[in-house]
């Protein structure tokens, strides 16, 4: 079966920052790279029937870019023999602009990438200090440039608030700095301290209030400088959304390649192990749940979005009705302004984004 989407999770950084939480090795040698790709391209071979009719691939991290020039020309290589490029509208590569080069970038032009996520943050020195950010972005209007030069005019930039010590001026400043440049699309994420990570012995947090403050200004700030949201930290130009990121917020399928990296096929999902567990070829861990569960599931994730669900697409993708999933549930909170109607679709209110969590715990 064809899958719509394709995830290669590159696990190697060149320092853990303070706040992340995800999984990724920053002890790695070349020989290690050498194998991880080789390991990356024999999955794909084993994948190959199912990537041939692909909309989108993204490679994230980890830092993409943490590969050498050499290295990432090696990973476009067995892409390009085992993935039918043809049918891609949007591939995307995650970088930290500290590690992006004008070599590299020509690389992403020649293999065919056409949109570009770049790690920034914050803009300003003491907050990057607190969260772990050991460069500065100080060459962040040169690497665009550089990126727009080869062709790829489709970029992105993370921005975190919530940060400890962070004011909305702050945030609103990051904003500015941001808006100015020749982008297509601004990820803004609220901080989360997960536990284990280095800031979680921070005890200067951003308060929930401050956070909320921060994003409501920060919503009324990007509608007015062009930057239209579109999901609940997300926000594009001229309908740049992320292709990507939208089709598995809707439930569409997509093949994880790499330590970690998680499929759905439709029903089931699938989580690959760790690197060293990975390279020995251990199973995914599979999570099988029951249609009607994993439904629900799939309705909640599409409601982080503002379009929400078309009932046709749901129905598509899930074969289930909201209807038969729920009874009383859609309708309480419709009442609650947290969700409204209109025509054939399901949406979330403004009241409904702000408490998506509520949402999600209403309806799983």
């Amino acid at each position: 079966m064809n899958v719509d989407h394709l995830y290669i999770h590159i696990p190697f950084c060149d320092s853990k920052c303070d706040y992340c939480a995800f999984y990724s090795e920053t002890a790695s040698t070349k020989e290690l790279k050498q194998t991880f790709l080789q390991k990356l391209s024999d999955d794909l071979s084993k994948q190959s029937a199912e990537l041939q009719n692909l909309k989108t691939i993204f490679i994230g991290g980890g830092t993409p870019s943490a590969l050498s020039s050499t290295e990432l020309e090696q990973l476009f290589n067995h892409i390009s023999r085992w993935v039918n490029l043809n049918t891609v509208s949007e591939f995307t590569v995650e970088n930290n602009p500290e590690n992006l080069n004008s070599e590299k970038i020509a690389l992403y032009s020649k293999f065919h990438v056409n949109r570009i996520s770049i790690g920034v943050q914050s803009f300003n020195p003491q907050l990057r200090r607190i969260i772990g950010r050991k460069a500065s972005p100080q060459n962040i209007e040169e690497v665009i440039t550089q990126l727009i030069k080869h062709g790829i005019t489709n970029i992105n930039l993370d921005l975190i608030y919530g940060i400890p010590e962070q004011t909305a001026s702050d945030f609103l400043n990051d904003l500015s700095h941001a808006v100015r440049l020749p982008i297509s699309h601004i990820s803004a994420y609220s901080l989360t301290i997960e536990e284990g990570v280095r800031l979680a012995t921070n005890k200067t947090v951003v308060n929930d209030h401050e956070a909320v403050e921060m994003q409501l200004k920060g919503i009324d700030y990007l509608k007015e400088n062009g930057f239209n949201r579109y999901e609940i930290s997300n926000y594009c130009r001229d309908g740049k959304k992320c292709l990507h990121n939208d089709g598995i917020w809707h439930g569409e399928t997509y093949l994880g390649v790499g330590p970690t990296a998680a499929s759905f096929n439709g029903t089931h999902r699938f989580q690959q192990p760790a690197l060293t567990h990975w390279l020995a070829d251990s199973p995914p861990v599979e999570d099988v749940i029951p249609s009607k569960a994993r439904a629900r599931e799939i309705f909640v994730i599409g409601l982080r979005t503002l379009e929400g669900w078309n009932i046709k697409r749901f129905k598509k993708v899930s074969g289930y009705l909201p209807t038969q999933l729920y009874r009383n549930e859609l309708q309480s909170l419709i009442t609650d302004q947290f969700l409204e109607v209109e025509a054939n679709r399901i949406q979330p209110t403004p009241k409904g984004l702000l408490y998506a969590d509520h949402i999600a715990v209403s309806l799983i």
